[in-house]
């Protein structure tokens, strides 16, 4: 019902006074006066007006309508009295204020009684709610004055209490923001970092992927090419073997060839061996060619994952760090010899990347 405050005392610092809020705590008989005010003014406030204008009973000419701004200024002063912080309040002037209440209350229960036959008293009974007020209101208007101030400073402290909160919270949302920002920027950092190194690393995978097919393309044609070679070993045993048979003539149930045939069958054979010693000659060079080719792109692999250690570590001098690029690409870019294949020359890749990059427009053309 009423509003719990505290005092306000000055504490003088540096010759400026300032407030500081007391704690109050009433007394178990002021609680009790408290309450008992309490329990009167609810009996007032929540008396209905049309229960004292009583113009069903009376009529309109017999009612108390001209009391209804009086009875309206009651409520309203008694609201606010419930309002109001009593801290400062006497327990003397408790009584006063529960006994004024109760005065309130019993001119309102003579006026719900009044009766019809009762007419001649009206106007003294308008002159009798009239002189309650008045009385009421001087017995409330002083405690009221004080609670305002009470209740202003209590306000203030308020006041004081959120903007001092609000600074508080100001400085943590700006600790969090140049905290956050911070981990932003550190987060875009690693980010960069991670996508260069991802794109380094997309791009050895293509090596990658490229050494590794012809690996498997160089497994499969040394397989096709010692497979041609042993059918061809085993052709010419047989060969062999046969052709020594019909030279001794001890071949079972062949007779001795004529010349003619012999040379004709010798060239057949000689066809067939050299078809089947140029397929072992053409596998195997298949086989080198997949791997040289491997060989070619896993050092291109190896190169491009090597790449980031190396730059980090000379990241301190430019010129080193140019270096390990330019030698990087000449691995990349230019031939290799991997000794899988007859009469590979050494080129000069360096100065051919040079020439590629002088020959490059210029980007502020």
């Amino acid at each position: 019902m009423f509003r719990a405050g505290g005092f306000a005392k000055l504490q003088f610092a540096g010759g400026a006074a300032k407030m500081a809020a007391v704690a109050f705590t009433p007394s178990d008989t002021e609680q009790q006066l408290r309450k008992n005010l309490a329990q009167s003014i609810d009996l007032v406030v929540m008396t209905n007006i049309e229960d004292l204008v009583q113009s069903s009973n009376l009529g309109s000419q017999s009612s108390f309508e001209p009391l209804r701004p009086v009875f309206q200024k009651t409520m309203a002063l008694f609201q606010l009295l419930s309002a109001a912080n009593l801290d400062c309040v006497t327990e003397t002037q408790l009584k006063r204020l529960a006994n004024a209440a109760a005065r309130m209350r019993n001119e309102f229960d003579q006026l719900k009684g009044f009766a019809p036959n009762q007419y001649p008293h009206r106007q003294s009974k308008i002159d009798s709610m009239i002189a309650r007020y008045e009385e009421v209101f001087l017995e409330i208007a002083p405690v009221m004055g004080v609670s305002q101030h009470a209740r202003l400073e209590d306000d203030v402290s308020q006041v004081r209490d959120l903007t001092r909160a609000l600074e508080e919270k100001h400085r943590q949302f700006d600790s969090y923001k140049a905290e956050t920002e911070k981990q932003l920027a550190d987060i875009l950092s690693k980010a960069k970092e991670i996508t260069e190194k991802v794109g380094i690393s997309e791009h050895a995978a293509h090596f990658s992927n490229e050494s590794r097919e012809h690996k498997t393309a160089a497994r499969v044609w040394l397989f096709i090419t010692v497979l041609l070679a042993l059918g061809t070993g085993f052709l010419a045993w047989v060969n062999y073997g046969r052709t020594f048979a019909l030279l001794e003539g001890t071949a079972p149930g062949h007779d001795p060839l004529p010349t003619g045939a012999f040379v004709q069958l010798a060239i057949a054979k000689f066809i067939i061996f050299s078809i089947l010693f140029s397929a072992v000659l053409w596998a195997g060079r298949i086989y080198r060619a997949h791997r040289h080719n491997y060989v070619v792109n896993k050092h291109r692999q190896n190169a491009l994952s090597t790449f980031e250690a190396f730059a980090q570590a000379a990241s301190g001098d430019p010129e080193t760090k140019n270096a390990i690029l330019l030698q990087a690409t000449q691995c990349i870019f230019s031939p290799q010899t991997t000794g899988y294949l007859g009469q590979e020359k050494e080129s000069d890749g360096h100065t051919s990347i040079l020439e590629v990059i002088r020959n490059m427009p210029s980007s502020k053309a």
